[in-house]
């Protein structure tokens, strides 16, 4: 049950962050002529209340596994399918070194979860 939640809280984070991305490619850089607009903006705003809601699932899976298997784990997993999603959804491209390291955080993964 703990690494279903763990799941479910790096959707979250991703989902978050992808809304943040997406937000942001389409404002293009960064201003203080342009901040008020993109703090202000749904994408971001929604993206921030999916992160409160992830952290609050943080919470309890702090409360009920230990440090050093769920922190690695999430860590993992968020940056497993960040770089899914940034394939998919961004069509960004990732070298093979990129491709072999995520092989390894996979393998890693599983380690972690081994008992």
């Amino acid at each position: 049950m703990l690494y279903l939640l763990i799941v479910f809280q790096v959707i979250l984070l991703v989902s978050g962050q992808m809304l943040w991305k997406t937000e942001l490619l389409k404002v293009g850089s960064i201003s203080a002529a342009n901040l008020v607009k993109i703090v202000f903006s749904p994408n971001i705003l929604l993206g921030i209340f999916i992160y409160i809601i992830a952290t609050f699932v943080w919470f309890y899976i702090l409360s009920k596994g230990a440090f050093n298997i769920v922190y690695p784990l999430q860590l993992s997993l968020a940056a497993i399918f960040g770089v899914v999603l940034s394939i998919v959804l961004l069509h960004e491209t990732i070298t093979l070194a990129r491709l072999g390291g995520i092989v390894f955080l996979v393998i890693g993964v599983f380690l972690i979860v081994k008992k």
